[in-house]
């Protein structure tokens, strides 16, 4: 199971090297038979209506030139309007097609600072990441995606509020965390590759996530509680990630209030 760590210092690594993920939708060589047919089920079993080609033309991050932009700028309002979706289930190309949304989607809304609609669509893009995605690494992708736009237009516009992150979106997240870590576990198994014992841990502690409640400071307690209850685990990380998601909702929030003080 790759390690969730990784991915915000992935973010910012990538920023200023994009050729760093051209790959990031191709198969690797090093891949077995057996991956890569999962690989190709997982392609062909997306809803029909999610559109994700769409969203992948406007993530390429290989095609760059002015004109590129342009195209993967209108297919991002496109898949907004077909009312796309992205990717729900777990592949190991998922990792790299998520730091691509976080570091292609603000380019493009940069690329037209007046254009309405496709600050909507990133916007749009990254609510669809939280609500839809496949856990903690596709919400760092959405709070990237926030965090950008947010600074290229600090007064909100009224189109905002509706993609507002809430705490049942974080309490979401979690769940699907736990979902994704044991896919992930459970395709390393298939594939004859051995699961670490810190893994394992990983697993039966996410399991607890089942009967967690689902009210913020409650939720802090239980995620408390477990840090006494398994010192020394990664239960330290789920709790710095938790405070960074709440954190996150009221940075929202803030940013709508603005324009109250104009």
């Amino acid at each position: 199971m790759k390690c969730w760590l990784l991915a915000l210092a992935v973010l910012a690594a990538c920023e200023e090297n994009p050729s760093r993920l051209d790959d990031a939708f191709d198969s690797s060589p090093g891949q077995t038979l057996e991956e890569r047919d999962w690989l190709e089920l997982d392609k062909n079993g997306a809803p029909l209506d999610a559109h994700v080609d769409l969203l992948l033309l406007a993530c390429d991050h290989t095609k760059n030139t002015p004109a590129d932009i342009a195209r993967r700028a209108d297919a991002l309002i496109a898949w907004m309007d077909a009312r796309g979706s992205v990717r729900s289930a777990w592949l190991d190309t998922s990792y790299g097609v998520s730091q691509m949304y976080g570091l292609s989607i603000p380019q493009l809304v940069a690329s037209r600072p007046g254009d309405d609609r496709l600050f909507e669509a990133g916007l749009y893009a990254a609510a669809q990441l939280r609500r839809n995605g496949i856990g903690v690494v596709d919400d760092i992708g959405a709070q990237f995606i926030v965090t950008k736009l947010m600074k290229l237009r600090p007064i909100a516009p009224p189109v905002a509020d509706k993609y507002a992150p809430s705490d049942a979106e974080v309490f979401r997240v979690f769940a699907s965390e736990a979902v994704t870590a044991r896919r992930s576990s459970s395709e390393q198994a298939a594939a004859g590759r051995a699961i670490s014992t810190e893994d394992n841990d990983y697993l039966a502690l996410i399991r607890r996530f089942a009967n967690a409640p689902t009210e913020r400071a409650a939720f802090l307690a239980f995620l408390t509680k477990l840090q006494v209850e398994h010192p020394g685990t990664r239960v330290g990380w789920l709790m710095t990630t938790a405070r960074r998601m709440f954190s996150s909702v009221d940075a929202y929030q803030r940013w709508l209030a603005n324009r109250q003080t104009l």
